[in-house]
């Protein structure tokens, strides 16, 4: 551990690598005029119409990492996602599992519940406990549901879980109306 002459341990510097947490972002709906940036956030395409960005955990914020970010951090592009699944749980407390109708949800930190879909780890644990083939919804970035192909009403109750969240949440925080069901250590539409 670092300590700082005064004894006390120092703020994690923003050039700080543990600091990498991945976001799940929606496509933005076309604006009218395409905007460029000179450096824009790193973003690569999950499924359908979600996206993960990669953020830096600061106090109070998100901010987002952009190529040059990365150089500055001194990782690869390649290697973002791998470290900020990684990071992302060892930062955030191990996830709740809440027995919903039809299903589980997940509880986090209220914002970073839907970036669990990139833990592989979580979904190799669940697969055998939930009969069927896992099917997710992310209505928000703050709301994580499943169920399995093989339950009774569940894909109905998650469809019904889904219209509830999109119509009461913040829309700064949504993402999508689709259920999501992974096969072969992926998600698919």
């Amino acid at each position: 551990m670092n300590v700082t002459s005064d004894g006390k341990t120092p703020e994690a510097s923003p050039r700080d690598s543990s600091l990498v947490l991945p976001l799940i972002k929606r496509a933005e709906p076309p604006s009218g005029d395409p905007v460029s940036l000179p450096d824009p956030p790193v973003m690569e395409h999950l499924v359908g119409d979600l996206f993960v960005a990669y953020v830096l955990d600061l106090p109070d914020m998100f901010q987002y990492v952009n190529e040059s970010g990365c150089g500055d951090l001194g990782v690869q592009l390649e290697e973002l996602r791998s470290l900020a699944v990684h990071n992302l749980t060892r930062r955030r407390p191990k996830p709740e599992i809440r027995q919903i109708p039809g299903g589980v949800g997940f509880v986090l930190d209220g914002d970073l519940e839907a970036s669990l879909l990139l833990v592989p780890w979580l979904w190799d644990q669940l697969d055998p406990q939930i009969p069927g083939d896992l099917i997710a919804a992310v209505p928000t970035r703050d709301v994580l549901m499943v169920t399995g192909s093989d339950v009774d009403g569940g894909t109905d109750a998650l469809a019904g879980g889904v219209e509830r969240v999109w119509r009461a949440a913040d829309r700064r925080l949504l993402l999508t109306r689709d259920l999501l069901t992974r096969r072969d250590g992926t998600w698919h539409v």
